[in-house]
């Protein structure tokens, strides 16, 4: 037996070629098969993200998170000093690139 890479080749093609046509003699299926397979998809993310998950019910945390007053006082204390550093002019005049001196 010989097997002929050639003509598996141009019967593939011609399988190919053919797929277009098939689709568009079928439009109105293939688009009902496509909104059906749409809307299934969207039930099952809607049900896994939406119902199931409100079911489940939480884990509580295992350790408690306390809440570092010092590295708050720090921070509000560091943010404060660059929003008044921002806030203060520099004291220097800057020339006004749209205004002409020369009449």
């Amino acid at each position: 037996m010989k097997f002929n890479v050639s003509e598996l080749f141009k019967a593939k093609k011609d399988a190919i070629r053919k797929i277009p046509f098939t689709l568009a003699s079928h439009a109105f299926l293939i688009m009902v098969f496509f909104i059906f397979l749409v809307i299934m998809v969207g039930a099952l993310l809607f049900y896994q993200h939406g119902v199931w998950l409100a079911r489940k019910v939480p884990e509580p945390a295992g350790t408690i998170v306390r809440f570092n007053e010092a590295a708050y006082k720090a921070i509000l204390q560091e943010w404060q000093g660059r929003q008044q550093s921002l806030g203060e002019p520099l004291g220097e005049k800057y020339i006004n690139p749209f205004y002409s001196v020369t009449p």
